[in-house]
């Protein structure tokens, strides 16, 4: 799987944009959801793939629905971020 092929696979869940930046020891994934017309957005999460696991920040914000909605991302980057590095 590809990274672009991975950021639209999350994209349609309720308006989430999918950022990646990369190094060859980590990947840091920041997902934003805009709520409004006027540009604002939810709280960003970010989270971390690194050598030592991963590292999630910024979800004091988020309603229960958008936690598991969380923990579901969380569980699709585990599974294909364990398989190896982005194409």
């Amino acid at each position: 799987m590809t990274r672009q092929e991975f950021i639209d696979m999350l994209s349609p869940y309720k308006g989430v944009e999918v950022q990646f930046i990369e190094s060859n020891k980590y990947v840091f994934i920041t997902l934003t959801k805009y709520i409004d017309y006027w540009g604002g957005a939810s709280p960003e999460v970010g989270f971390y793939w690194g050598e030592q696991g991963v590292y999630v920040s910024h979800t004091d914000g988020l309603e229960p629905e958008a936690l598991l909605q969380l923990s579901y991302v969380l569980k699709l980057v585990y599974e294909y971020l364990q398989k190896g590095t982005w194409k």
